[in-house]
């Protein structure tokens, strides 16, 4: 049994090894190799206590009034902290005042969320409406207690990703709060040293487009000369990642929105940075027409809700933004901001056929009947980084009268959990699973072997209506066609879908699966299935040989 362990093992990491870049394998090796020698470099701190650059600060806080006009910080996120509870990925760990920055009983996504520093920038957005001087001194104990609590080693604390992003907090915090504090920049500076020198080439992604973003946010606010070191490093992040219709290249809308906010604090703090205006417009335009009615992201990948700042006013940030700079309004001049408060528009929606094909994202809506439908028809995220990927391929999403009535899994943790086994399963998105088979062979947390391929996609407008039509692959498998129809006519439904299999199927049970969301109750009446929510009725017929609910 271990050698075929070892075998099985040796196989699926050639299938994920195969699809990686030269320059990830080389990263992964020097990786793995500190690693198990326990080589971790540290970085020394400066002879110096580095200054803050004023106007880097004025450019951050002009960015976070805007900001708070547009997504305030909920009471939720402010309270939690403030008595001690700290709450990430809906997990809560308890503490007597100071955060638990090394919760041994939380996992492991849990511990490196803390060490972002997300509820510093919360507690600093909270004070631009109102200073508060007891709040100054909370996030600046705060920030002394991780300088003490947290010296250079191996771990989350210092890990790449979480530095990257307390780097980015802490500067917003500064904005507001302006502690001009040695200890806190001293330690700004030696985590930027250790950040420049540790930038995660060996995942790429996301990863490293925000380690990026992390560290020209930081030499703008040192003073340093970005253009000469973390500017090159985010120019070709974002040009490799961000695709022709502005969807991020790994396909999950959540993902989507993280990069977005890394890229609106990088472009606030160095004027550097100025190549990012069209991209970020690209970003904005692709997140607001994947959008739900209740203006939030559908679900796909390893996506949840409520992470990031409300998707209407990131879109809202970018507008707001652009304005800024066409009326000339110079923060860095002017100290604070004059804008009028912003407006969030409800809906912002586009009907008919909304085509995003380098995604793979298509939208299907009718204003007529307050009917919104958002397919995925992409491959499992980029070949050489498909780690939050799903087995989610020709799924799709149901909005009805502004509320959502399919809807895809998401996901509920990571650390290889059961529950992200399932929510990353075919079985957990609607879409078809034919035996026992999987879209893709997901093994450990992230890693992906075995994938699918998308053979063609596309959405068209007809005289009978909108009319998506996909295919995929599964490798030595089976492939599956899809065909879902909004009709124009009202009398002939909502919307229909149709789907069609062959290759190796033959006595294998075949299941399409329809997960709806929990508000909506459904039962079986006959050949049909009724979901009701409140006055609301939608009837799902199965029209087919050998069909049945």
């Amino acid at each position: 049994m271990a050698v075929q362990r070892v075998f099985t093992e040796a196989l699926l990491l050639m299938g994920t090894a195969v699809h990686l870049r030269p320059r990830q394998v080389a990263g992964r090796l020097r990786h793995g190799a500190r690693r198990r020698l326990r080589a971790f470099r540290v970085s020394p701190a400066p002879r110096d206590v580095p200054e803050f650059d004023p106007a880097c600060l004025e450019r951050l806080r002009a960015l976070l009034e805007r900001w708070v006009r547009l997504a305030p910080p909920e009471g939720a996120r402010l309270e939690g902290p403030r008595r001690g509870r700290f709450t990430f990925g809906g997990e809560t760990v308890e503490s007597t005042g100071l955060p638990p920055w090394h919760a041994a009983e939380a996992s492991r996504l849990w511990r490196h969320e803390i060490q972002y520093g997300v509820f510093l920038r919360d507690l600093a957005l909270a004070c631009l409406r109102e200073s508060d001087e007891a709040e100054r001194r909370r996030v600046l104990t705060w920030i002394h207690d991780w300088i003490g609590s947290n010296p250079p080693g191996p771990g989350a604390a210092w890990a790449a990703y979480p530095t990257a992003a307390r780097l980015m907090n802490w500067a917003l915090a500064e904005s507001v709060f302006r502690f001009n504090d040695p200890a806190m920049r001293n330690s700004f500076a030696r985590q930027v040293r250790h950040l420049s020198a540790n930038l995660e080439w060996h995942l790429d992604g996301n990863h490293l487009l925000q380690n990026a973003a992390g560290l020209v946010v930081a030499d703008a606010l040192l003073g340093d000369t970005p253009a000469t070191r973390s500017v090159p490093v985010l120019r070709h992040a974002v040009g490799d990642q961000v695709l022709r219709d502005g969807g991020h290249v790994e396909r999950c809308p959540m993902y989507h929105a993280r990069v977005m906010v890394d890229l609106l604090v990088a472009r606030a703090a160095s004027p550097e940075t100025v190549f990012l205006d069209a991209t970020l417009d690209r970003m904005a335009g692709f997140l607001r027409r994947i959008l739900h009615d209740d203006g939030d992201i559908p679900q796909f990948g390893d996506s949840a809700l409520g992470e990031y700042p409300a998707p209407l006013a990131l879109v809202e940030l970018v507008r707001g933004a652009r304005d800024m700079q066409k009326q000339g309004l110079n923060q860095a001049e002017r100290g604070t901001s004059r804008c009028a408060p912003a407006k969030v528009p409800s809906s912002d929606r586009e009907d008919g056929a909304v085509r995003l094909p380098a995604s793979g994202f298509y939208v299907m809506a009718s204003e007529e009947r307050s009917a919104r439908v958002i397919v995925k028809a992409s491959p499992p995220g980029p070949a050489w980084q498909p780690g939050h990927a799903h087995s989610d391929a020709l799924s799709y999403e149901f909005s009805f009268q502004g509320a959502r009535v399919i809807v895809d899994s998401g996901v509920h943790g990571y650390d290889g959990s059961p529950l992200r086994d399932y929510c990353r399963s075919t079985a957990a998105h609607n879409t078809v699973q034919v035996g026992g088979v999987e879209q893709m062979r997901f093994w450990k947390t992230f890693r992906v072997a075995q994938r699918y391929v998308i053979e063609n996609s596309g959405l068209e407008e007809t005289p009978e209506g909108l009319h998506f039509s996909g295919s995929l692959r599964v490798p030595f498998r089976y492939r599956h066609c899809r065909d879902i129809r909004m009709p124009g006519t009202p009398g002939e439904g909502i919307f229909s879908v149709r789907d069609h299999l062959s290759g190796g199927i033959g006595g294998h049970a075949l299941r399409s699966f329809i997960h709806l969301h929990p508000s909506w109750r459904a039962a079986v009446e006959g050949d049909a299935a009724t979901a009701r929510h409140g006055k609301r009725a939608l009837r799902f017929v199965a029209e087919g040989e050998g069909l049945a609910w």
